[in-house]
């Protein structure tokens, strides 16, 4: 039978409330506007597996005393407010699992103090937005499941050094594996499993588990097999590159060319030669 969290939220108790933890109670319904009432001095609000339901509301906003928000495996919806990113204490957001719609939400970007944000297994798709400049201090992100789109950005690997999971697996991201994500100081798990991602896998990855089954556009350069041979059991099955699937810069370079390079650099040198030879024309 249902039951209800008793409204404590206009008592002297509700006051002082620090911290209010339901887990694993299904049967505990109710939204959570009801729940939380006016807990200014809430620092967990800790409800997992539950049966709260309806959107979260803008008023978690105001409880800026709050260093954890997991509110994981309910009945949510609607979209992320944006009065979130008032939670400047805020070390640990979690909303995976329930019925949240939308994006990603730009107020994550605005919790200097984040150490872990998760929003698997809900409907914020899209593309992974720039927000990661400040956020050097997370050590957790799951966006796992969520319809993401486009590109890895390559600004994650540069400011998430303390990055010790990323799972960003099972959703629709396309392009390279950015190598950036090599030089995590942590890295620990760096699932990028179910995704349409393509081209050659960065050498230089110190996580300990790499995860890249799924991807049938990934390879693996012909002369760099033992690089991957801590990751085979999590890579899948991998083929080896061709000349199409590595992208390399135009250089300037030394030594012996190929016969289509030769007559690029014949013509090339050919052109410079007329250029020079209307330069001397014009100075005569």
């Amino acid at each position: 039978m249902p039951v209800s969290v008793p409204d404590v939220s206009s008592s002297s108790f509700g006051d002082n409330l620090e911290e209010l933890v339901f887990i694993e109670n299904p049967a505990l319904v109710g939204s959570l506007s009801g729940i939380i009432g006016n807990f200014t001095n809430l620092r967990r609000l800790v409800l997992t597996g539950n049966g709260i339901y309806g959107n979260i509301p803008d008023g978690v906003g105001s409880l800026v005393s709050m260093e954890e928000v997991t509110l994981s495996r309910n009945q949510l919806s609607g979209g992320v407010p944006v009065s979130l990113a008032k939670l400047k204490k805020l070390r640990v957001l979690d909303l995976s699992h329930n019925y949240l719609d939308g994006y990603v939400p730009l107020s994550v970007g605005e919790m200097p103090r984040l150490k872990e944000v998760y929003l698997s297994g809900n409907l914020l798709g899209g593309h992974i937005p720039e927000i990661w400049e400040r956020l050097g201090g997370i050590s957790g992100i799951g966006f796992s499941d969520m319809g993401l789109v486009g590109k890895i950005p390559a600004s994650m690997g540069l400011h998430l050094r303390s990055l010790c999971y990323l799972g960003l697996d099972n959703n629709m991201l396309e392009g390279t594996v950015p190598e950036e994500l090599g030089f995590l100081d942590c890295g620990y798990e760096i699932n990028l499993e179910n995704n349409n991602l393509s081209g050659k896998i960065p050498v230089d990855f110190t996580a300990k588990k790499l995860k890249l089954k799924g991807n049938s556009g990934l390879c693996v350069g012909g002369g760099d097999l033992s690089a991957y041979a801590k990751f085979e059991s999590s890579l899948g099955k991998l083929k080896l590159c061709n000349k199409s699937d590595i992208s390399s810069p135009v250089l300037l370079q030394e030594g012996p060319l190929d016969s289509s390079s030769s007559s690029s650099h014949t013509q090339a040198s050919s052109w410079m030669m007329l250029g020079l030879g209307f330069l001397f024309v014009l100075s005569c």
